[in-house]
């Protein structure tokens, strides 16, 4: 199973900038070893694989198929896996099943023909990104840690997707009081009027060494149109020597969705979600 594993990231690398083939073939191993995994075999031969973290979401919890969790040679392979792997989970409650698949048109349209619906799409770009300035009357900086302020800008994210066809299961994730990256601001007359959060990325399976990734970026409504978020996306890139930039946004959120698009990140990957029904 590791070396269709292998098989998959060198693949993707193949077909889409910015994903990295290199694996470690004992630690897939290993993890595939750790975990219940489903296997589909024709004629002797491996044809396909499935497992899934249950990831825990506040009062809910996930199975999480991440793109080194699944490999199947057509979608007959992976309908049996699933059939196979889902009503355990079902039988642990777990009702929201989210398979990752790099943005390959077969990989996603596999996933597709089961029920899942595309929901997340992850994409990367080299940095840096310009322009970097600030627009005049703004001052871009890295800032100590607001939850309050966060939560506030965090906010307009929740609001453009409620005004998007987004039906998203509702938010269970707890504040945070601490940064999980570095936070970077735009301030105008003092008060916080945007942000991006930086995540560098630990060595983690496909993603680019220097990769940071870029969340939670949101703009109060009276300073948009500006080049303000753009900007202070150019800025934290430059402040965090990144070598490639990555954000993950929901394809509903339209805005989000041209926001990142027209600054040059390409398609990556894709979260697609089957919610079942209780």
């Amino acid at each position: 199973m590791a070396s269709r594993v292998a098989t998959t990231f060198a693949t993707a690398a193949e077909n889409l900038a910015h994903v990295d083939a290199a694996i470690d073939t004992a630690r897939v191993i290993q993890a595939l070893d750790g975990a219940h995994v489903w296997v589909a075999r024709r004629d002797g031969a491996i044809v396909g694989h499935l497992t899934a973290s249950l990831v825990p979401r506040g009062s809910r919890t996930e199975a999480w198929i991440s793109p080194d969790a699944w490999s199947c040679d057509d979608v007959d392979d992976l309908a049996t896996l699933y059939a196979g792997a889902a009503p355990e989970w079902l039988a642990d409650g777990v009702r929201d099943h989210v398979a990752w698949s790099f943005d390959v048109p077969d990989w996603t349209e596999a996933w597709a023909e089961l029920g899942f619906a595309r929901e997340l799409r992850r994409g990367a770009r080299a940095a840096p990104l310009s322009p970097v300035e600030a627009p005049a009357g703004y001052r871009l900086r890295r800032a100590r840690w607001d939850p309050e302020e966060a939560a506030r800008l965090s906010a307009l994210v929740d609001e453009a997707e409620e005004s998007a066809p987004v039906f998203r299961p509702p938010a269970d994730d707890d504040d945070d009081t601490e940064a999980p990256g570095h936070w970077y601001v735009a301030e105008s007359r003092g008060r916080v009027v945007a942000q991006c959060l930086a995540i560098e990325y630990p060595r983690t399976l496909g993603i680019p060494p220097g990769t940071v990734h870029l969340s939670a970026l949101a703009v109060a409504a009276p300073h948009r149109r500006r080049g303000l978020a753009r900007s202070l996306v150019a800025y934290a890139a430059r402040r965090e020597h990144a070598a490639v930039l990555d954000a993950t946004w929901r394809t509903a959120n339209r805005p989000a969705h041209r926001f990142w698009v027209e600054a040059g990140f390409v398609p990556v990957a894709v979260g697609l979600r089957r919610r079942i029904p209780a």
